[in-house]
């Protein structure tokens, strides 16, 4: 797959012909830890690991995703595989935002890497229009178990507020049915949704698809977040 990996960046035939090629995948295999059956995965999802970013810049986020982030040696292949963009793309500055809002509402540094680890993709999130609104919400519709659900749950915090999250809340308080918790809320299936609803999967993903679109009636609208 060269071929394609080279029309999606050109570069990476210099990064061959010079020899560089060679040496960073060396550096994917040996100092990060990512299985040769996943070097070509990481390629496709990620070209410019091949030569974008000097290895002395790949060695800086290394560092920083193991002293600073937390993740264990042993996992650091694994989570660079997942989000191969950690090795160069995402700036140590922006790194460092993101867990700095995780300290910010009470995630504890030692557990910091395994959400990390749970969820690469964490460090991806912009803080101001994902982490931040999203946390909050939970925090005013379940301020007991908020935090304690994003540090065991990570991925809730990947779904999407307006269209997911908000609207299952907002179901369950116009049916009057006591509070889910938080990754039973989001996480669920839709038919699984409605099941816990009490209600037919038509009328969940009716009631969804108008939250969606800006019109899900009067009761939505007198809720104050």
């Amino acid at each position: 797959k060269l071929g394609q990996v080279a029309e999606r960046f050109p570069l990476v035939l210099g990064a061959y012909l010079l020899g560089n090629m060679e040496e960073h995948v060396y550096f994917l295999i040996t100092d990060v830890g990512v299985r040769k059956s996943k070097v070509g995965q990481v390629v496709e999802e990620f070209p410019q690991v091949l030569g974008s970013y000097s290895l002395e810049n790949m060695e800086e986020h290394r560092e920083f995703l193991i002293k600073v982030a937390g993740i264990s040696k042993a996992k650091l292949g694994k989570v660079v595989a997942s989000l191969p963009q950690l090795l160069g793309s995402v700036s140590l500055e922006n790194l460092e935002a993101k867990l700095e809002f995780l300290r910010s509402v009470g995630v504890a540094e030692d557990q910091l890497g395994q959400m990390v680890q749970t969820l690469p993709a964490i460090l991806a999130y912009n803080v101001e229009g994902n982490l931040a609104p999203t946390f909050r919400f939970f925090e005013k519709v379940a301020p007991e178990e908020a935090l304690e659900q994003l540090i065991s749950c990570p991925a809730i915090i990947a779904y999407s507020l307006e269209g997911s999250i908000k609207p299952r809340y907002w179901f369950f308080k116009e049916k009057g049915l006591p509070f889910l918790s938080i990754s039973t809320m989001v996480r669920s299936t839709h038919a699984k949704f409605a099941v816990s609803a009490r209600v037919s999967l038509e009328e969940w993903t009716d009631f969804q698809r108008e939250c969606v679109s800006g019109d899900p009636g009067p009761e939505y609208s007198k809720w104050p977040y």
